[in-house]
């Protein structure tokens, strides 16, 4: 019933960490959106070892909304199970596939999850580190509340 957006500055190590850690601790049933644009998946050599192939997640849901097919019913086969009712949609399988994400993909995305939100689950997007002028705008406008993750340095 929420969407929780998880980012960080430049150098702030710990976002994806620790929205994996709230996902398998979340009281409710959680998708997790690994929307880090900056790199590819690390979840799946993460979280999940290595052992699930990287074929499905925003690379395709990303490939279903060019064609105007970006449905929840789609955006749910893109998921791998983390645990009982918690569920991650990997990020993208490479770096031009995140660049060419712009607000209209981001935008499709929340639409295509709110379904899951008024089914009692909760979204925690991991959104990495931001950027200037941020093409993910569309979900931090959506999110319910919005963690920043900074390193203790001034720059940051």
């Amino acid at each position: 019933m929420a969407i929780l957006f998880l980012a960080s500055t430049a150098g702030a190590p710990g976002v994806t960490a620790a929205a994996t850690a709230l996902t398998l601790n979340w009281p409710k049933p959680t998708i997790l959106v690994e929307a880090d644009t900056s790199k590819t998946s690390s979840i799946i050599p993460g979280a999940l070892r290595g052992q699930v192939y990287h074929s499905t997640g925003l690379t395709e849901a990303a490939v279903a909304d060019q064609y105007g097919a970006l449905t929840a019913d789609k955006l749910w086969e893109q998921t791998i199970e983390l645990g009982e009712n918690k569920v991650v949609i990997p990020g993208f399988k490479s770096l031009q596939g995140a660049a060419g994400a712009g607000p209209h993909f981001w935008r499709s995305l929340v639409d295509a999850l709110r379904p899951y939100e008024t089914a009692g689950y909760d979204i925690l997007i991991d959104a990495g580190r931001l950027h200037v002028a941020d093409s993910r705008l569309p979900l931090i406008r959506e999110a319910d509340s919005v963690t920043l993750f900074s390193d203790r340095t001034l720059p940051a």
